[in-house]
């Protein structure tokens, strides 16, 4: 058999024909659109191995001679110092920087339990701070709260849990004696550490300024004591004036109005709205009055027209009025066929007290059934105003009074003794 002679593949090609071959490459049309469709999908690359690569030097489309090259500038000592001035760059800085956070995480885990009632976001910060600072100073209680937590989560396995860590791990503590024994909070009150002593304890604490072991020796009264304990309404008064030594006077009047509502026909709900008040501008609020000088300053006329004076306290315009535009609405809906008037006067424009006036009830007793349910009814009453106020039913006689004096500071101790106790 014979070789085939040099050049008769290129003449063989040329018999079958890849002029008019399909393949793309020696298809000059399909050539071309699979360029453009290249071109489409990945931008004008230049020829070279490896293209599809991410870190190919070539992904940029644009040539090196089009690019200005940004000059990097050396980031100076006094930059760098500045960037990390709050970074703690020492011992001592790192461990105050925990302590801020183990703290934070503490408060936090109180509060929710607390204050919020939020008794899942307690445990989370709770768990966080155990995970983080297991010898922490305030871990017994910590166990506790989660155990109190868990407990009123329901899930039983968790406060098992960290009964066992207390009982285990501080077995002289009075939480393991108390989880150990019902009874060992009813034998302290033989001891003298009663509630009464719990609470002075407490508030010798606020005096001291000491606010966060004071709200946790409140949230943990409870548990001590009993959610009715005799103490209740005092441990009420003494967190809401911790919340205005923390957070100033709109939290403060906020948490009054919480004492106000949760401890009704207490001293503490007196004491409460006289604060309240003061806090608003009512600068009698504290004036002590004798039962003998309001008697002979007021009239008793229980069958002459009354009246019902709701005194404001410092309020601005607006905010007098959406408490004007509420009592309207609420003598609507609940006195719609009585067709009361209502009017408003200065009562002290120097400390921004004024008067809405109701007209007109035939006696005492109908103006202290309009009284009655506004008590009955005090969501529907001047609520989400931001305003202090009183509601006073009173004669026309004992109106014109407390118009002279400019003040009902006299009169609420005439109302309280006369209308509300009698």
């Amino acid at each position: 058999t014979s070789q085939p002679k040099m050049g008769s593949g290129r003449q063989n090609s040329r018999k079958r024909g890849f002029g008019n071959s399909e393949f793309f490459a020696y298809n000059l049309a399909a050539k071309e659109k699979g360029a453009n469709e290249f071109r489409k999908r990945w931008g004008d690359r230049k020829l070279e191995d490896n293209w599809r690569r991410l870190d190919s030097q070539s992904f940029n489309t644009f040539d090196d001679e089009d690019v200005e090259e940004e000059e990097e500038k050396e980031i100076t000592d006094a930059e760098r110092k500045r960037a990390l001035v709050d970074v703690p760059s020492t011992p001592a800085s790192l461990e105050k920087a925990n302590a801020a956070i183990e703290e934070a995480l503490y408060d936090l885990g109180v509060a929710f339990r607390g204050a919020v009632k939020n008794y899942q976001k307690s445990v989370d910060a709770l768990e966080k701070l155990v995970v983080r600072y297991p010898q922490s100073e305030k871990i017994l209680d910590v166990y506790y709260y989660l155990y109190l937590s868990y407990s009123d989560l329901g899930n039983s396995s968790k406060a098992e849990y960290y009964k066992n860590r207390i009982i285990q791990e501080f077995p002289d503590s009075r939480f393991a004696k108390a989880l150990q024994d019902p009874n060992y909070f009813a034998s302290l009150k033989d001891e003298n550490n009663s509630v009464e002593l719990y609470y002075d304890n407490t508030y010798e604490l606020f005096d001291n300024g000491e606010y966060v072991n004071v709200k946790n020796r409140i949230a943990e009264s409870e548990t001590l004591f009993g959610k009715e304990n005799a103490m209740k309404a005092k441990f009420g008064l003494l967190s809401a004036m911790v919340t205005g030594a923390e957070e100033g006077k709109k939290g403060y009047i906020k948490a009054l109005q919480d004492v106000i509502t949760r401890h009704p026909d207490t001293p503490q709900q007196i004491r409460a709205q006289e604060i309240m008040r003061f806090l608003k501008g009512d600068s009698d609020a504290f004036e002590v009055v004798e039962i003998k000088e309001v008697d002979n300053i007021f009239d008793l006329e229980e069958n002459k027209l009354h009246y019902v004076a709701i005194v404001v306290y410092e309020s601005d315009n607006e905010k007098f009025t959406d408490a004007k535009i509420a009592v309207s609405n609420f003598n609507k809906k609940y006195y719609r066929t009585k067709k009361l008037q209502i009017s408003d006067i200065f009562l002290n424009r120097d400390e921004g007290s004024q008067i809405i006036l109701i007209r007109k009830f035939k006696n005492m007793k109908e103006s202290m059934d309009y009284y009655d349910t506004v008590e009955k009814n005090k969501v529907d009453y001047i609520k989400g105003t931001e305003v202090a106020f009183d509601v006073y039913p009173i004669t026309q006689r004992n109106y014109r009074k407390i118009i002279s004096e400019r003040s009902a500071s006299k009169y609420r101790v005439f109302f309280q003794k006369n209308y509300k106790n009698k």
